[in-house]
C-alpha cells in the first residue's frame, strides 16, 4: 500500500489553534509525526466537524475516511497501526499461511450457506460472484480474520463506535483514500481496493447501512499472504489525522446524540440472523464449515 508521505493533518490544527503568531502550521506534516503524534483531544461534536472540515479542504486529493476506536493503538516503535485483523499479533505461535487458510475456509463457507439457501437475499448473486464482497461480509460480521479493515464515510457514526468501548476517551481515525467511482475500486498505483458496502451489500444486511459502511484491503491481493510485507499491510500509512474524544453526553451539544448500539448493530438484521448459527460458538462455527464443504 502507498504511503501518504505528507498531509495536512491534526498537527496543524493544533499549531494553528495554539499559535496564531505562526505561518509554519500550513506546512503538510510527514507520516511519521502523524503516528507518533498523540491524538488531538476535541471537546465538542461541532468542533469535531468544523476540524474534518479543515483537514478535508487542505487534503483535497483524497476522499477522507474514518474509524472509531477505543483508543489509539501504538506498536513496538510508538506509531499508531492500523493493521487488518489477520495481521495481528494474537497467536504468536499461528502462522500468516495459517491464518489464509482458516479465513479461506470460512469465506468458503459463507458463500456455500448463500448458495444452498431456498429463500435467496437480493444480492446473493453478487456476493457468490466476488471474493471482494464475501471477504467484506466476513469482515463485518465479525466471522474470521480477514485482511480487510471497516470503514465509515460518517463522522457521526465512527464518533459514535469512539465511544461505544471507550473508558473516558475514544479515538477517531481519519484515513485518505482515492477518488471512487465504482462499487468495488482497485488502484493499481496506491495498492488498495475500497468495496462500497452501502450500495453493493445484500439490503437485507441493515448493519453496512445503519453504518455506512465501506471496506478497504491492500492490493494486488496476491502479495497478502507475504509475510515479509506486513508494515506494507498497515493502513496506518493512509492516516491524515487523529482526534480524541470525550466519552460523555456532553460531548454531543444540542441536538446531536450517540448512536445507540441498537442503531449501530441492529438486531433486526436478515443477514446476521442468517450468519448467526454459524458465530455464536466458534468451533460449532468450524464444526459446520468441515462437515459440510
Amino acid at each position: 500500500m502507498r504511503k501518504i508521505e505528507k498531509a495536512f493533518s491534526h498537527l496543524n490544527l493544533q499549531e494553528k489553534w495554539n499559535d496564531k503568531g505562526s505561518a509554519d502550521w500550513k506546512y503538510e506534516r510527514d507520516n511519521k509525526k502523524i503516528l507518533k503524534s498523540d491524538p488531538y483531544l476535541i471537546a465538542t461534536y461541532k468542533e469535531l466537524v468544523e476540524a474534518v472540515a479543515q483537514i478535508s479542504f487542505y487534503n483535497q486529493d483524497y476522499v477522507l475516511f474514518f474509524r472509531g476506536q477505543d483508543q489509539d493503538y501504538k506498536n513496538s516503535e510508538d506509531k499508531t497501526t492500523i493493521l487488518p485483523t489477520i495481521y495481528r499479533e494474537r497467536e504468536k505461535n499461528v502462522s500468516i499461511t495459517e491464518r489464509f487458510e482458516k479465513f479461506e475456509e470460512a469465506t468458503k463457507g459463507v458463500v456455500k450457506s448463500f448458495q444452498q439457501n431456498p429463500n435467496k437475499f437480493a444480492g446473493t448473486s453478487d456476493l457468490i460472484k466476488y471474493q471482494e464482497l464475501q471477504w467484506a461480509i466476513v469482515q463485518h460480521y465479525n466471522i474470521a480474520e480477514t485482511p480487510v479493515i471497516d470503514l465509515t464515510h460518517s463522522l457521526h457514526v465512527a464518533a459514535s463506535f469512539a465511544q461505544k468501548d471507550a473508558d473516558d476517551y475514544g479515538v477517531i481515525h481519519v484515513l485518505g483514500m482515492p477518488n471512487f467511482t465504482n462499487t468495488i475500486s482497485y488502484y493499481t498505483n496506491e495498492e488498495v481496493a475500497i468495496i462500497r458496502l452501502i450500495a453493493f451489500g445484500p439490503p437485507k444486511a441493515s448493519r453496512l447501512f445503519m453504518q455506512e459502511a465501506y471496506a478497504a484491503a491492500p492490493f494486488p491481493f496476491s502479495t497478502l499472504v507475504n509475510k515479509t510485507d506486513i508494515n506494507k499491510f498497515d493502513f496506518s500509512r493512509r492516516l491524515i489525522a487523529k482526534f480524541l474524544i470525550p466519552n460523555s453526553e456532553d460531548f454531543w451539544g444540542e441536538g446531536f446524540t450517540r448512536l445507540p448500539d441498537r442503531l449501530l448493530l441492529p438486531e433486526i438484521d436478515k443477514i446476521r440472523d442468517f450468519l448467526t448459527p454459524h458465530l455464536i460458538d466458534e468451533d460449532a462455527f468450524w464444526d459446520y464449515f468441515s462437515n459440510n464443504s
